[in-house]
């Protein structure tokens, strides 16, 4: 019998692998992508997924990806990824919206938001047309000073992978 038994030696190898994000980070890196693109990538992809027009994010990111020419699946996974907070991100651009255009803060119950929409779309446009108004609004400012921020915060932590000499494709 082997000194090191086979079932352990598949589960060392397992946990001497990186997380999955960052197996898909190095692959991305290592099939041309540069850390800038990444980076602009993922800050294009946060910016676009959080726009408050419910089924509007992923076009929008589509569009995005295709005028900056960036990673399509990069840009899209990060709208994906960041669907679950969605929900708490529209309700903060309807207030900050609202503030902005100096008009006063309605309550939101978002389970009667999602019943009207369900029931009555064209009920619901006439009825929340204000606050959707009000949550581009607080979109597009919020976008404008956190679009950046990612962009360079992604920068700074991808600095690292720019320093190292990426491989050259194979001639043919």
């Amino acid at each position: 019998m082997p000194a090191f038994p086979f079932h352990r030696r598949r589960i060392a190898r397992r946990a001497a692998r990186p997380p999955g994000w960052a197996l898909a980070l190095r692959l991305a890196l290592t099939q041309g992508l540069a850390p800038h693109e990444l980076a602009l990538a993922l800050a294009a992809g946060a910016v676009c997924a959080f726009f408050p027009v419910l089924g509007a994010a992923t076009p929008l990111c589509l569009l995005a990806a295709l005028a900056l020419r960036l990673n399509q699946p990069l840009v899209q996974a990060i709208n994906g990824l960041s669907f679950p907070l969605y929900p708490l991100a529209a309700a903060a651009f309807v207030r900050c919206g609202e503030r902005l255009a100096g008009a006063p803060a309605r309550g939101l119950d978002l389970a009667a938001v999602s019943r009207m929409l369900r029931a009555e779309p064209a009920g619901f446009l006439q009825r929340f047309g204000e606050a959707l108004g009000h949550a581009v609004l607080g979109w597009a400012a919020v976008s404008a000073v956190a679009g950046p921020l990612i962009y360079a915060a992604a920068r700074l932590l991808l600095r690292p992978a720019e320093r190292r000499p990426r491989p050259r494709p194979a001639r043919a």
